[in-house]
């Protein structure tokens, strides 16, 4: 398949996948709770890195790691996913979520934390179903290669939103965030009226004028995820 018919139709997440990762994600935030309930609610964001990868079928292929280190956002985490060949031949995705300590101590909440991370593992699945439409999809440079050279966060950002893939996978976000909204279909109608419950639109208008071919395809995907 040719990368240009990647864009003829979106790709949904494997709701098979998503439902296993919620019960893993569920018995981990269980016993992190029982660790703060026993610690005086002091957060210990390796501890909780330990139970996600020993708690998540390995099989989902989904590791998680800490981060310390300042970031340039208040996300609480990020996720990147690569895909490549076993051994054995087998294509495989794997997807590297990354807990952002500094940003998760002392805010963390079990609710927000999974919707934070569902959210973002929807997207990151998107990239999956993407990697198995295109043979030679691990040749090719991802929005997070792409920016790798930039000047600054700015022009890094420019060059990872308007990557094709990753227009894709931010429609299926910016979905999930519209139906979250009162009335989903006044919304898409008119979404810069209401960025402040879309930060997915809020970050692409920081970057990309209303009528640019990037908002355009955005909005594409997003009516298309929408309407599924």
């Amino acid at each position: 398949m040719r990368a240009s018919e990647l864009f003829e139709a979106n790709v949904a997440p494997d709701p098979d996948f998503m439902d296993e990762l919620s019960y893993g994600v569920d018995d981990a935030l269980e016993e992190y709770q029982e660790y703060l309930d026993s610690h005086d609610d002091l957060d210990n964001i390796n501890h909780l890195e330990d139970l996600l990868n020993s708690s998540v079928d390995e099989e989902l292929r989904v590791d998680f790691t800490t981060n310390y280190n300042p970031t340039e956002s208040d996300w609480w985490m990020s996720a990147e996913a690569t895909t490549g060949l076993t051994d054995d031949g087998e294509r495989v995705t794997d997807i590297n979520v990354i807990l952002n300590a500094r940003n998760l101590i002392g805010s963390y909440g079990p609710k927000t934390f999974k919707k934070h991370l569902m959210r973002l593992m929807s997207h990151e699945l998107v990239h999956k179903g993407q990697h198995s439409r295109i043979p030679d999809m691990d040749k090719m440079a991802s929005g997070y290669t792409k920016a790798a050279g930039a000047k600054n966060h700015r022009d890094w950002e420019r060059t990872y939103l308007r990557d094709p893939h990753e227009l894709m996978a931010y429609g299926e976000t910016l979905a999930q965030e519209i139906r979250d909204t009162e009335n989903p279909d006044a919304v898409i109608r008119n979404p810069d009226a209401f960025m402040q419950e879309l930060p997915t639109y809020a970050r692409f208008r920081n970057i990309f004028p209303k009528d640019t071919p990037q908002i355009k395809a955005l909005l594409k995907y997003t009516y298309r995820y929408l309407k599924a």
